[in-house]
């Protein structure tokens, strides 16, 4: 994958995300909507989660020191972990936030003026969702993938609020006045329930990965080539395990060698492992293999 390319986005995004966020709390607190100033606030806070994201981005091609031996690649899920936590920890506020207005006498705001900002914030964060998107499915990055789902947050809650904002603002004109005071309450309460899945979906497959379970897809790819691998060789069994984390796939092998197969030269061993490898097709791979005899013990195998 192009690291630069995937930094670059994220920088993009950080300054866009900065902007979008510094302009969304002073709105708010001149026209009166909480909705708003939330919004801003969870636009700076990503600020923040997007540059944790670069830093992981950059530390990930590095080749590891003597303190991370085996290189930075399990910092990508403990980030994915920690940001999509965050998320989910805004959606909870915004719910509280919510109910909190609903129980309360509500609160004036411009309406008018709120229509005319979020329908210009809203197209805006929609537009960076597309291209944060397609950029993320391009170069087949995870952190990418994240930071366009926040654009797309924000761009549903810019969408949830136009549609309350003008509800407040036709109220106001009819015997419901009183009632257009809990359009900002109310629609921080629906928002809160409906995209809060989104960010919850990416922590718990992040922290799958954080706790290295193993991932069914590799690891039924990976006894399909082993197996076929192990006949074809007249090996005498293996063991396999897998992890993934972040972008790079774990995969340790033990193979058993019967005591009467002719191995001739290391070279023999070296064409088994490179077949291994060719066949995983993955463009990250840790690989181990070992070579024991048919009598060793080795570790026991899950089921």
């Amino acid at each position: 994958m192009d690291t630069t390319a995937e930094q670059r986005v994220l920088k993009q995004s950080i300054v866009a995300t900065a902007v979008v966020g510094m302009s969304c709390v002073a709105f708010g607190l001149w026209a009166g909507s909480r909705s708003i100033m939330f919004d801003g606030v969870y636009s700076l806070l990503d600020v923040v989660l997007t540059l944790g994201s670069l830093v992981v981005s950059r530390l990930v091609t590095s080749s590891g020191s003597r303190r991370f031996q085996f290189g930075y690649w399990h910092l990508e899920p403990l980030v994915l972990t920690f940001n999509s936590a965050m998320l989910c920890l805004l959606c909870v506020y915004a719910l509280i936030n919510g109910v909190d207005g609903l129980l309360g006498p509500g609160h004036e705001m411009a309406f008018e003026a709120g229509i005319v900002w979020v329908v210009i914030t809203g197209a805006a964060c929609l537009a960076l969702w597309w291209y944060v998107r397609a950029r993320a499915r391009a170069l087949h990055s995870e952190l990418l993938a994240l930071d366009a789902k926040g654009w797309l947050i924000s761009g549903a809650l810019n969408l949830a609020l136009l549609i309350a904002f003008a509800l407040g603002a036709l109220a106001e004109h009819t015997n419901y006045r009183n009632a257009g005071a809990y359009a900002d309450s109310l629609v921080l309460v629906i928002l809160s329930l409906v995209m809060l899945p989104v960010p919850a979906s990416s922590c718990v497959r992040a922290l799958r990965e954080v706790l290295q379970i193993a991932p069914r897809d590799l690891d039924r790819r990976v006894r399909e080539v082993l197996d076929a691998i192990n006949a074809r060789h007249g090996l005498a069994g293996y063991r396999s395990f897998v992890a993934r984390t972040g972008r790079i796939a774990l995969v340790e092998v033990h193979f058993r060698v019967p005591d009467d197969l002719p191995i001739g030269n290391i070279r023999v061993l070296d064409a088994i492992r490179g077949e291994v490898r060719d066949a995983l097709h993955e463009p990250h791979l840790w690989l181990t293999i070992n070579f024991t005899g048919a009598h060793a013990g080795l570790a026991p195998q899950a089921a």
